[in-house]
């Protein structure tokens, strides 16, 4: 099953600090499940493109942070074209090949989502969604992960940061306008 490093021997300090003395090593797997549309050949989409990038800028950045692995430790990264289709997908699943992974950053398909959400519960891995902003599948799946949060979440992270209580600004629209109502509102 997915997991972090355990920690054993561990001791609190005076201020509250936990040290470790020991963490246990252990190979985390992640699998990327994106739409690469390998099969469009030398024409790829702009879309099938742009999942291609973000998979070689995740390579880059994995490459970069191999040191900070402790000692012993590895991550080992599966690519996977979903090829758009959930169907595809769902054969991944059923088929055992999520079995292994501790993470999937997971495609934009809504449905796709909810199959592998469905899956997390039942084989303990964590879904990284990264591109599918309006799904709200993290507020149901403990596994789910949600790089981006929708506007509407944003706005009332924003109006809390800048401190504009919600019903100060009951009778305007604050939807990107946070700041002019803020204005407006006189604080």
């Amino acid at each position: 099953m997915a997991g972090a490093f355990s920690a054993s021997n561990t001791d609190t300090t005076d201020n509250g600090d936990i040290e470790i003395d020991s963490v246990s090593h252990r190979e985390y797997n992640i699998t990327v499940m994106l739409p690469f549309m390998l099969d469009e050949g030398d024409n790829p989409s702009k879309k099938a493109s742009a999942y291609t990038n973000f998979y070689k800028g995740f390579i880059m950045a994995a490459n970069e942070m191999s040191n900070e692995c402790p000692e012993g430790s590895t991550v080992k990264i599966v690519a996977i074209d979903t090829e758009g289709r959930i169907a595809k997908v769902d054969s991944l699943i059923h088929a055992g090949i999520l079995g292994e992974a501790d993470v999937v950053v997971a495609p934009d398909d809504s449905r796709q989502l909810a199959l592998l959400a469905e899956a997390s519960s039942k084989d303990g891995f964590y879904i990284f969604n990264i591109f599918n902003v309006q799904d709200g599948s993290h507020n149901t799946c403990p596994q789910m992960m949600q790089a981006n949060i929708d506007h509407s979440r944003m706005y009332e992270k924003a109006m809390d940061a800048i401190g504009v209580g919600r019903t100060e600004c009951a009778g305007h629209n604050i939807v990107g306008r946070l700041f002019a109502c803020r204005w407006v509102c006189g604080d």
